[in-house]
């Protein structure tokens, strides 16, 4: 997998292709939220939130692809 890959102080975004195509993964700190983008700007999914419980985050800031 080719990514490709920013990071500010409030979020991170990785973009590459996956096994169902080119996608878009971001970070958004604030929200301890996780987001997936097709290269047109759909929103595939959404998954986390501030928590310590499952499908929580406690603090999200980056991405770590695992192949």
């Amino acid at each position: 997998m080719h990514l490709r890959g920013t990071r500010s102080s409030t979020s991170s975004a990785l973009s590459g292709s996956t096994g169902e195509g080119e996608r878009a993964f971001t970070v958004e700190t604030a929200l301890s939220r996780v987001s997936v983008w097709t290269p047109e700007g759909e929103l595939l999914v959404e998954v986390g939130r501030p928590g310590a419980g499952p499908g929580d985050f406690v603090w999200a800031d980056d991405l770590f692809p695992d192949d």
